[in-house]
């Protein structure tokens, strides 16, 4: 039409032109339209060596957001060409944008799936965007066509690493702990001397409830960390409680929670591991769930001393205690009843039918 041709050459007329003119969408639309006809347009090459080339010159004066409009523009004016997508793909993820920059390098890899560095880049953006499950068949993908890389065998292992982390990093089903047990495994035979991959392997084999197989993979983290921390000191401890060896369980929870209050005092993952050993080794865990309604007795875990009674009719400790006007909740969880100070949380005995 007369108005797209008008637009066209208004477009081609750089001292006219402007990154954001809506005049340039409508000469690229019409000379798209002409391209699916089966027409040559060297106008609309002409129109993106314009937006492309003028992005290198603000990114090279260090001019980032000048350089991601032109790049954008070109990646709409011509948007099989490879070259914007990568710029757009470096920048965005320079500047931490990762969601963004996996989606340019997304298009790389569908624009020239047989180029393993676009598969690479677009893991790593997955990855670094907190989307490693996502990262993982991208990486795999790139070890195909580049099999000898150990530079991709180290971000698939991360990716593994990372998505099997998510996965346990609080109590989980055992169905989902053994999902990342499976992807721990995968990332330890990757890059076995990591110990990072040991300690996540090491805290999903706790969460599946392989007791011995934890205890293994945590002191194969702590062999290749220098003795390790109170992150896999917690889990050894609880896995040893596990499996019957209370005294040393205890010993080394005492040594982790003075260690910790040295070191790592404000450690989110210390705090909460903290939390979930001392209900486990000091608490002795949750009781059975009481299934019929009545009154239960409250014993001290670790004096057996009767210390009140309950009902499960209100939910709260009614009888006497050596603190009578502290109210003590009794609290139905998945593996039996907690009992807990209301001002403080603190786990005070287990309950049992009287």
């Amino acid at each position: 039409s007369p108005l797209a041709h008008a637009a066209m050459r208004h477009a081609l007329q750089p001292k006219m032109r402007r990154v954001d003119d809506p005049l340039v969408d409508l000469a690229v639309y019409h000379a798209r339209l002409q391209g699916e006809l089966g027409l040559v347009n060297n106008d609309l090459i002409q129109l993106y060596e314009y937006y492309f080339f003028n992005g290198n010159g603000y990114y090279n004066r260090g001019m980032k957001d000048e350089a991601l409009a032109y790049y954008r523009r070109a990646t709409q004016i011509l948007p099989k060409r490879a070259k914007p997508w990568i710029m757009l793909g470096t920048i965005l993820f320079n500047r931490k944008q990762f969601d963004e920059s996996a989606e340019a390098y997304r298009k790389l890899v569908a624009l020239q799936p047989d180029n393993d560095l676009h598969h690479s880049r677009l893991g790593i953006g997955l990855t670094q965007a907190g989307r490693p499950h996502e990262a993982i068949p991208v990486f795999r993908a790139a070890i195909k066509l580049n099999p000898e890389s150990s530079d991709l065998q180290n971000r698939l292992a991360t990716a593994l690493n990372n998505s099997a982390w998510d996965l346990v990093k609080e109590p989980t089903d055992k169905s989902v702990a053994q999902q990342a047990v499976k992807l721990g495994t995968e990332g330890t035979e990757l890059t076995p001397k990591k110990w990072t991959v040991w300690h996540t392997l090491g805290v999903a084999q706790y969460r599946a409830g392989n007791w011995q197989e934890a205890v293994d993979a945590l002191e194969k983290s702590m062999t290749l960390k220098s003795g390790g921390d109170c992150h896999d000191w917690f889990f050894v401890a609880m896995a040893r409680w596990q499996l019957g060896q209370q005294e040393e369980a205890r010993q080394l929870y005492e040594k982790s929670v003075a260690w910790m209050d040295e070191h790592m005092s404000e450690d989110n993952y210390a705090l909460a591991f903290r939390a979930e050993a001392e209900l486990l080794i000091k608490h002795n865990g949750p009781a059975s769930i009481p299934r019929d309604r009545g009154t239960y007795m409250i014993r001290s875990v670790q004096s057996n001393k009767r210390l009140g009674v309950a009902t499960n009719e209100s939910d709260v400790v009614l009888d006497a205690w050596s603190e009578p006007h502290v109210i003590w909740m009794l609290e139905q969880v998945e593996d039996g009843f907690r009992i807990t100070n209301t001002d403080n949380d603190l786990v005070l005995g287990v309950a049992g039918k009287e």
